[in-house]
């Protein structure tokens, strides 16, 4: 019995090294969609009256990119949430800490991204 809880200990914490290994990635990649998505011309866009078929093309496939790492990384913040049911009180998450501020990110690339498709 204690080598069963010893495994599942284990794996529990392997899950979690994987989590936060993810998190930064995720938000690396969050990062990266956002400096993408002003070298791309769409804050500049956002900010005239001006409007191109080119740049216009651009921000929509951006926009569909957007939404794709936002559906990635709302599968890792599930999974993550399982794992850290079983490691962590909710008062000493350092993971959480670390989603929290992807989360901020993502809330502004949305922002960012209404804006765009009110201007489209």
């Amino acid at each position: 019995m204690e080598k069963n809880v010893l495994n599942s200990v284990r794996v529990v914490l392997t899950g979690a090294a994987v989590l936060i290994s993810m998190t930064a990635t995720t938000a690396h990649a969050a990062n990266g969609l956002k400096a993408k998505y002003e070298n791309l011309g769409c804050k500049e866009y956002l900010n005239s009256s001006q409007s191109s078929d080119s740049l216009t093309s651009k921000c929509v496939s951006l926009g569909a990119r957007i939404d794709a790492i936002e559906t990635r990384i709302s599968k890792i913040y599930s999974r993550k949430n399982n794992i850290l049911d079983v490691l962590w009180s909710p008062n000493s998450d350092p993971i959480q800490d670390n989603f929290d501020k992807l989360e901020e990110k993502i809330v502004k690339l949305d922002a960012l991204l209404e804006k765009l498709e009110a201007k489209l």
